[in-house]
């Protein structure tokens, strides 16, 4: 079985979690699943690699990464996306 394989027994949370600290080295990120079936889910992503960069593009960002699982995996994801500024505010 390779790494790739085990994701299949992650919880959603757990797998989308992994998925963005991948992504973004060093973020604070921390899911929630907001409706308790693993398939609503609300990400806050803290990041200086978001600095200069408009929200919009932020979530496009994100939602690159995630291509192939929103609609599949993940039903509904909500997105907090912020750099560190912005998040002591």
């Amino acid at each position: 079985m390779s790494t790739t394989d085990i994701s299949i027994f992650k919880t959603n949370v757990d797998w989308l979690h992994d998925t963005l600290l991948k992504a973004f080295p060093g973020a604070y990120v921390k899911v929630e699943d907001f409706k308790g079936d693993d398939q609503h889910l609300h990400a806050h992503i803290v990041t200086e690699l978001f600095q200069n960069i408009a929200l919009l593009d932020r979530h496009k960002q994100v939602y690159k990464i995630l291509e192939g699982h929103i609609g599949h995996r993940i039903h509904a994801l909500s997105l907090n996306t912020q750099t560190q500024k912005e998040a002591s505010l």
